[in-house]
């Protein structure tokens, strides 16, 4: 569908105009909002007026992902798709969540020197894309990050090593004193060494527990588990 300039600046401006320019140049958008979001019916339907629905793409962010309420972002997709996409379906849809937490070693996070949890992003999307089989859902999430952003401060961390193994993200964590990063990579060697995805990430835990720590910030090891997270992912993707 092809919309003049004229017409796009009478529709609902200034946004439509900047939408119709970007599919003049390029010719799909992505719109991204909140799933919880009181006006992404709006925009949903603003989008929908300067172009086709098979240009668009519609990103209903979740953000983060709490176990204790993990059943509450079912109900928001599912609300998301019934009052702002209804019978109108785009190109694709994705519900874009994660459920590592700002900080782990208590209450459903496991204890301060380990532990488990499941990562909840999958379970959901398998369970939407179940139920909801007539949408074009695609899986997204945000790379077992925290999803949050919060102001840095200066202080002192336990060293922790996080793994994906098995629907559940695991972390051994131990003070400098106890062996630090070395001994948290060791630990993980010894129960999951066997079945670490093949990348660099994996790399960087074998030599710790091996030779030498090959970093000693947590962003560092953020990266690793990152690294891990992804190459898990788009083995497990690229075969279904």
């Amino acid at each position: 569908m092809k919309v003049s300039r004229r017409y796009a600046s009478k529709l609902r401006p200034p946004i439509c105009v900047g939408w119709f320019l970007l599919i003049e140049r390029y010719g799909k958008i992505a719109l991204r909002t909140s799933v919880s979001d009181l006006e992404a019916n709006e925009l949903y339907k603003w989008s929908a007026d300067v172009t086709s629905l098979k240009n668009i793409m519609v990103i209903g962010s979740i953000y983060f992902i709490d176990q204790q309420s993990n059943e509450v972002y079912f109900d928001r997709c599912s609300r998301f798709l019934s009052t702002v996409i209804g019978n109108q379906i785009p190109e694709a849809i994705a519900f874009p969540g994660s459920s590592f937490p700002k900080s782990v070693g208590m209450g459903p996070y496991g204890n301060d020197d380990g532990g488990n949890f499941p990562a909840l992003e999958l379970p959901l999307y398998a369970r939407l894309k179940k139920t909801f089989a007539n949408m074009p859902l695609v899986y997204s999430d945000y790379a077992s990050v925290h999803p949050i952003r919060y102001p840095t401060r200066g202080g002192s961390w336990v060293p922790r090593i996080d793994i994906f193994q098995n629907g559940h993200f695991t972390f051994s964590r131990l003070r400098n004193q106890d062996g630090g990063y070395a001994e948290a990579a060791k630990v993980i060697m010894r129960n999951f060494g066997n079945t670490l995805p093949n990348c660099w990430g994996s790399e960087q835990i074998k030599q710790a527990a091996e030779i030498t720590v090959p970093g000693k910030s947590p962003s560092f090891w953020i990266s690793a588990r990152i690294n891990m997270w992804i190459t898990q992912r788009t083995m497990e993707l690229s075969s279904s």
